[in-house]
Formats: structure tokens, sequence, C-alpha cells
């Protein structure tokens, strides 16, 4: 059931095509850190699929508002409003990480 979850252009049946990939994962991982859950669930796989496609998950509430904004650009989805990995370096609370580069 994992696979599932993080990858949904898998779900759609296409194939990996990029970072937006990457930013739909690494959304999942960050939500299953804050939370202690996983975004998306269902009583079967079928339930669970449709979850993931039509990106319904629970905000806990105790995420913070800035946690929560950053999910909802990670896990959009449309692939192509997706945020991206260069948009997070000026999201609140990644603003002081300095660059790989450096």
């Amino acid at each position: 059931m994992g696979l599932v979850i993080h990858i949904l252009e898998y779900a759609h049946g296409r194939k990996y095509d990029g970072p937006e990939v990457d930013v739909w994962s690494l959304g999942v991982i960050l939500y299953t850190l804050v939370s202690g859950a996983l975004p998306f669930d269902g009583q079967n796989l079928r339930e669970l699929r449709e979850r993931v496609l039509t990106g319904k998950y629970r905000v806990p509430f105790y995420m913070s508002t800035d946690c929560e904004a950053l999910l909802r650009k990670m896990l959009h989805l449309n692939p192509t409003k997706r945020h991206t990995l260069e948009a997070h370096a000026t999201t609140p609370g990644f603003k002081h990480i300095s660059s790989l580069d450096d």
C-alpha cells in the first residue's frame, strides 16, 4: 500500500516525470513526520486509491498553518501547479537552511 500513496502519477497510470513526483513523495513524508500517520487511508486498496486520486486527507488540529500551507502545495494533484523544490527556499521554516552549493 505504501507505493500507492507515495506516487500519485503511478496511480494515474503515468510514468515517473521528474521533480514534481519527488515533491509529492516529500509531501507524504513531511505529513507523516509531523502527524505520525500517513495522509491517505482507506478500508481497502480501492478506497485508498480513490483518496489519493482526489487528494483527500485530514489536517490534524495541531498542525501549524505554515505546515498545512506547504503540504497543500506539495500534495497538489496537478503536477504543474505543485510546489517546486526551489520554492521551498522561500517557505517559512526553510529560509534559515543554506544551500548545499554554499
